[in-house]
């Protein structure tokens, strides 16, 4: 690993802080996760389910009309909106997850240009990362702060280059894409590079057993 980049080891980690006796939902954030076409409902629940564990105080799954299934029998304390969605309405406090599930249609297409219009914090993963490889960074049409999360196919198409050739040199990888698109960056996969502003680790933990649909 280049000396650049550094372990993360547990002490390191940054700490949440600890939450008042009198918190409510409302101080903890609104996290929006858009995805979920037809017959990819669950992509959409796990993130969902993601963002709740994680300690979101509200969550709020924005799909598909079939996907609502889905999201009612795994995580009912979530609520929902349709497709297509009124990100004029998105609270002061919304973070927006984008991807899961997503497909890569034309509605998929016009809601990512819209995301990527917003100046509030996005997670971009999954389609939408796919989505951006096909239209460029011209999608990115706003300043925001964006993190980016691909693994290593997502980001052979990001850069248009072939897969056995990101796995070569994945730290190189990783500033391209930086390079390309801004923002930050986590290049997924046996240790899990780190990239931002400042920060430049990779992640030593993870196994074999992660290798299976949904792990992300």
């Amino acid at each position: 690993m280049d000396d650049d980049f550094v372990a993360l080891t547990w002490e390191s980690l940054p700490k949440l802080p600890k939450r008042s006796p009198d918190a409510h939902k409302g101080r903890f954030g609104h996290v929006f996760v858009l995805g979920g076409a037809a017959g990819m409902g669950g992509a959409l629940a796990l993130a969902a389910t993601a963002a709740y564990r994680v300690g979101a105080g509200l969550v709020t799954a924005v799909g598909h009309p079939s996907a609502l299934p889905y999201l009612a029998s795994a995580l009912p304390e979530a609520t929902w909106w349709d497709w297509p969605p009124s990100f004029t309405a998105l609270p002061d406090n919304a973070v927006l997850a984008v991807g899961p599930g997503l497909g890569q249609g034309l509605a998929a297409h016009d809601m990512l240009t819209e995301v990527g219009s917003l100046r509030i914090p996005q997670v971009w993963d999954a389609d939408a990362l796919n989505i951006l490889a096909r239209f460029g960074a011209p999608l990115l049409s706003a300043k925001a702060v964006r993190l980016f999360t691909p693994h290593p196919g997502e980001a052979a198409r990001l850069l248009a280059m072939q897969l056995p050739d990101v796995q070569v040199d994945r730290i190189g990888v990783i500033h391209a894409l930086q390079s390309r698109y801004g923002g930050h960056w986590v290049l997924k996969g046996q240790h899990s590079l780190m990239l931002g502003e400042t920060v430049r680790c990779y992640c030593p933990w993870g196994n074999p057993g992660m290798a299976t649909g949904g792990s992300g």
